[in-house]
Parts: C-alpha cells; structure tokens; sequence
C-alpha cells in the first residue's frame, strides 16, 4: 500500500509540475489602464505609482506624491478535453479574477523618490470539476466510480518597496525590492498498471490543498532615458524560486471496479519559478 501511494503521488507530480509551471498564468497586462492602452510599451515613459511594477526608475516621473487604487476584475472560462481517451470538451467553472493593485510614490528631494506597491503579478484557475469516468462510454472505464477533480489554481501577490534616482534631466535609473507570495491547490489523475495496482491496473486520483510559500529576495531594476519627444527604457526583473509546501492525499480504483482505496494524505514539497 505504502508502495503504491508513492507511485501514485509521482505520477501525479506530472501533472502538478505541467499545470504550476504553465506559462500561461501571467499576466500579459497588468490594472494600470494606461499601460494597457498602450500595449505593455510604457517602460520608457511611465511615471507616477505605476513604475513600481513596470520600471522603478519611473518614480522619478509624475506627481510629488500619490496614491492609487486599481482595479481591472476579468471573467474567464475555459473547454477542452479532460479524461484520457475521451474527445468530449468539457467546460470549466466561470471565475472572477479582481486584478487589483495598491500603489503610492513619494518625493524627497529633486533626486530621490520612493514608492510602495502590492499588486497581483500572476495567477489561473482552471477548475473542471470531478470528472465521470465511466460514463464516457470508454470500455476500460466503465466500471470505475472514482471521479477525480481537475484543477488548477494559483495565485501570485507581490509586494515592493522601490527607489528612484535622477541623475540628470535625460536619465533616471531604479531599484525595488520584491516580497512574492504564491498560493494554489491543484488536482488531477494518473493511471496505474498492473504492478502496481493488480491484477489490470488503474485509477488515481490526486489532490494537493493548502500550497503555499513565499520568496524575499526578487529584485526589479530598470533606467530610462528622456530623448524630448521619446523615451526609452530597459527593465530586469530577477528570477524568482519557489518551494510551496503543503497536502496531498490520493485515491485509487481497479479498472475492474470494487471499492476506492483511500491513501491517505501526506506532506508534499513543490518547487518552481517566476522567470527572470
């Protein structure tokens, strides 16, 4: 038994380590209307709160102080195929995702400025629900009970403490301090052979609830030049590592039916990264 439940959980980890590390949960825009209005191509002339995220060395631009609220809520869902074997779409609960941000910037002297920002920077769900394995019609499902879930929910918050320095009229350089705080749950299903699961294999189902970790060391550096009537601008974000720890407990079924095998659950450790 102990045997199979570590099975289980690496063939799951397959699944986790696909879903936790799609590319696809950042966001390509971010609450800041003007930046989305100009696609994303502000690096160079951003000024105000908003250079916390897009470039620090923007905190140099705009007013002496301020104080913004941002909030740009979007709705998504999605369909696609979700049980091995099967051609049938499934479609996925509709979340609300609030895509909010805190920003503040401040001036102490003609050279420095100073800003503070917590922000959402990335974040998915995909929740598809418990899936019916046997009423897909598929021979060799056909008598499983066991309806795992499929899903996938991350979220990324970012708080940053950053500086701006006027060097001159025509340069501004940057620096902020990155606090990361990720959060998930994730589930899915492996399939199990015959070794494992005798005597003709079968089903897993895995969960990992309550993952959670955070990361103090990610770095935003950036400079801007002011040509008059264009602006240009370069921006590194530092790669930031993640170890979320948290739960994972498994379920398994024969193919030929019978009863669910509660595994139990265990500690689990899922490590990742925000590019640079």
């Amino acid at each position: 038994m102990r045997t199979m439940n570590k099975v289980a959980i690496a063939a799951s980890l397959l699944f986790a380590s696909s879903a936790f590390g799609s590319t696809g949960y950042e966001k390509a825009t971010i609450f800041s209307a003007k930046n989305a209005g100009l696609a994303n191509a502000t690096s160079g002339v951003v000024g105000g709160g908003d250079a916390i995220y897009i470039n620090p060395a923007g905190l140099v631009n705009g007013p002496d102080r301020q104080f913004s609220f941002s909030l740009a809520p979007t709705s998504r869902e999605n369909t696609g195929p979700t049980i091995a074997g099967s051609s049938t779409r499934e479609r996925s609960e509709r979340y609300l995702s609030p895509n909010l941000g805190i920003t503040a910037k401040y001036k102490l002297d003609e050279q420095w400025h100073l800003g503070w920002g917590i922000y959402g920077i990335a974040g998915s769900v995909l929740d598809f629900g418990a899936q019916d394995f046997a009423g897909t019609g598929i021979p060799s499902y056909a008598a499983l009970t066991l309806e795992p879930e499929v899903v996938s929910a991350i979220g990324i918050m970012e708080f940053s403490v950053a500086a701006g320095y006027k060097i001159n009229d025509e340069w501004n350089v940057g620096i902020g301090w990155r606090a990361s705080f990720v959060n998930a749950e994730l589930a899915g299903y492996s399939a199990l052979d015959a070794s494992t699961l005798p005597p003709a294999g079968g089903l897993a189902a895995v969960k990992y609830e309550d993952l959670a970790g955070q990361n103090f060391s990610g770095l935003r550096l950036g400079t801007q030049y002011n040509g008059g009537n264009w602006g240009a601008g370069f921006v590194y974000r530092t790669r930031v590592d993640f170890k979320v720890e948290g739960d994972v407990s498994t379920q398994a079924q024969s193919f030929l039916g019978g009863s669910v095998i509660d595994l139990g659950t265990s500690d689990v450790e899922i490590e990742n990264a925000l590019p640079s």
